[in-house]
């Protein structure tokens, strides 16, 4: 049930920024336009603005056609801008992200974009 609030959350965030961008001619829509999310977890805990040690989990909407490899490398650029210079992003799945969330109702949520336009979102979850 979490992990559907999650996905809400983030759809309507990735909804507005797809609209835009399809606008603007950016990029397309219709059926051939599709998505994949990718889920990825910090290796190291990061702090949040309370200076807690958070689990770092993050939600990449990026079109179903681009290069995986690219998604995570941007992805972790972003996340080291963000939160430091030693953070590595590994690779997981929705299930294990969701694992997370679920523990802590209270999570910190922030989205951003990736060079492409591609919407990210991270969620730090306090580890108990």
């Amino acid at each position: 049930m979490f992990s559907v609030r999650l996905t809400h959350w983030a759809q309507q965030l990735w909804y507005r920024s797809v609209r835009a961008l399809a606008g603007c001619g950016v990029i397309g829509t219709g059926p051939s336009s599709r998505v994949a999310i990718l889920y990825f977890l910090a290796d190291e805990p990061v702090q949040n603005h309370q200076q807690q040690d958070c689990r770092l989990i993050v939600e990449v909407h990026a079109p179903d056609e681009a290069d995986t490899k690219w998604v995570h490398a941007e992805a972790e650029i972003a996340m080291k801008e963000k939160f430091g210079e030693g953070l590595a992003l590994k690779p997981t799945t929705e299930q294990a992200a969701s694992k997370y969330l679920e523990a802590d109702p209270g999570a910190t949520h922030g989205a951003l974009n990736l060079a492409t336009d591609v919407p990210l979102f991270y969620h730090l979850a306090r580890i108990v």
